[in-house]
């Protein structure tokens, strides 16, 4: 392979038009998709290609392999604009066609991709599957607010409504803890030691309570996320096997 790509460069440094130098451009990423190593070697002589200079069935050829290489290569916005010309020049619905686009938008807009799924799907009921995508993206936990209010009003309540039970009786139990002390300085006339001890204690665990709550709100929310994710990527690489993406 090595040979070919300097004998190739060799040809597009002397080349006397951008038209040749083209169609050199287009032979280099051939030999790298021959030898499989769709590399970012690979990627950047795609950006050297002028799409203008190209014949329409040379330009539906290499936006689909300039697609899949900027994909391959964690390019996601140079995939998108590729695709888009892809589609704007072709008439492909074939399901690898609506694959490729699905992990172009899963990587580049959100609303992009809801609107995809929704709009294949309506096509092809093989991809309502893929709405799994939308639920990853979507997903947040109700009503935070309601733990973070238990949360301050009674301490730790927050924390065993996440699920974090020990956490929470801890919580609860400091400040029971430091209320009680309060009171009995209160009633033993030490009231400098008490105003000081609540002044200081009390707002700290309590503030501190509120963020716990948070805290394990979002490892809650996180760990949700997680199991869609895995799941969601399971019906994705399920789809990619039956429907393998490859350069023309």
């Amino acid at each position: 392979m090595g040979n070919s790509l300097l004998e190739l460069e060799y040809k597009i440094y002397h080349a006397e038009s951008d038209t040749l130098k083209n169609q050199l451009y287009l032979q280099k990423i051939q030999v790298y998709i021959s030898h499989n190593t769709p590399s970012f070697r690979a990627f950047n002589e795609a950006n050297r290609v002028k799409i203008s200079l190209l014949n329409n069935a040379q330009k539906q050829d290499f936006l689909w392999n300039a697609s899949l290489l900027s994909l391959l290569n964690d390019k996601p916005e140079y995939a998108d604009h590729y695709f888009s010309q892809y589609m704007d020049r072709s008439n492909d619905k074939s399901r690898g066609c609506q694959l490729l686009g699905l992990l172009i938008y899963s990587k580049t807009d959100t609303s992009a991709m809801q609107n995809y799924i929704t709009a294949i799907s309506e096509k092809d009921s093989l991809f309502i599957s893929v709405a799994c995508l939308k639920d990853v993206m979507q997903y947040n936990r109700k009503q935070r607010g309601i733990y973070i209010v238990a949360s301050a009003i009674v301490p730790g309540l927050g924390s065993m409504l996440n699920g974090n039970v020990f956490k929470g009786m801890s919580s609860l139990a400091v400040n029971s803890a430091s209320l009680y002390v309060t009171h009995l300085l209160t009633t033993g006339n030490l009231y400098i030691n008490a105003i000081t001890w609540g002044l200081i204690l009390i707002p700290k665990f309590y503030i501190g309570n509120l963020h716990l709550t948070n805290r394990l709100f979002e490892q809650k929310e996180n760990r949700k996320r997680n199991q869609l994710h895995y799941s969601c990527k399971k019906v994705l690489e399920k789809l990619i096997v039956s429907y393998p993406l490859e350069f023309k």
